[in-house]
This record gives C-alpha cells, sequence and structure tokens, in this order.
C-alpha cells in the first residue's frame, strides 16, 4: 500500500513577505538604529565630562597634598606658584588652570588657608567648570608642645 498525502485545497502554499511588509520593518529598524546612536553619543558625552571632574578632582589632591608637604614657614605665594605649574605639567586635565593661593586666616592667629581652585572648559560650547579645595594649616606653637 502506498499512501500519497496531498495538500488540502483551502491552505494556502506560503508567498513570503510583502513589499510593504519590508519598508516597515526596514523604517522601524532606522527608528531604533537613530535612537541607539543617539544614545550612546550622551553617554560618551556624559563619560567624558565625569573623566574631566575626576581629572580635576585628582588635580586638587595633589595640589593639597603637595601644600600639606610644604614646611609651614615656606608657605608662600611663590610656593604656591610652583605647587600649581608642577601639578598642572602633569598634564591629567588638558587645558586646565590652577590656582593655588596661601593667605592668613582672620580668625585664626596660627593658621594659613589654602585656596586650591581648578578651571577646564567641556563640552562643544566651552562650558567654564570649576572644582574648588580648601583647607585651612595650623603653625605649631610652643605651647603645642608642653605636656601637661
Amino acid at each position: 500500500m502506498h499512501f500519497c498525502i496531498r495538500p488540502s485545497r483551502t491552505t494556502r502554499p506560503a508567498r513570503g513577505i510583502s513589499l510593504v511588509e519590508l519598508m516597515a520593518a526596514a523604517a522601524l529598524l532606522a527608528v531604533l538604529l537613530v535612537a541607539t546612536v543617539r544614545i550612546l553619543s550622551a553617554m560618551a558625552v556624559q563619560q567624558r565630562a565625569i573623566d574631566h571632574r575626576h581629572a580635576a578632582i585628582q588635580m586638587a589632591d595633589n595640589a593639597m597634598e603637595r601644600a600639606f608637604a610644604t614646611p609651614y614657614s615656606q608657605l608662600t605665594p611663590g610656593e604656591a606658584d610652583t605647587i600649581a605649574t608642577t601639578v598642572v605639567s602633569q598634564e591629567m586635565l588638558r587645558s586646565a588652570e590652577l590656582d593655588v593661593t596661601f593667605g592668613p586666616d582672620a580668625d585664626e592667629e596660627h593658621a594659613t588657608r589654602i585656596d586650591i581652585a581648578v578651571r577646564w572648559h567641556e563640552g562643544a560650547d566651552g562650558v567654564e567648570r570649576t572644582h574648588r579645595l580648601t583647607a585651612w594649616r595650623y603653625r605649631l606653637t610652643s605651647n603645642a608642645h608642653a605636656t601637661p
């Protein structure tokens, strides 16, 4: 016995994808591709801004560490310029400006205020960003060494 299965006359054979369906799929794919590129571009810009901020924080920390490593008697404007030049020369953040200032504190006789500001330009529009760091360094007096 030999059986042969014939397709039913009510079913249609597969005809493939119509041109309209293909164009709709291509348009949807194009929209998704454009959206993905825009999101990735925005993420890249944000990552660059984060990297710049991190570099500015690192520069300010390096300058502050150098200021605290300097003997108290040598905290002069000339030494502030030396610290700024040294830290900027490390090129952690291109086109950054570093200001280091030492000044007496109005409230404390034996304290020096250390101000550090890192400025840089960011983005296509060149927005200026600033990171500031302030600390006080105290001079040891002869009373500080006395034992009770």
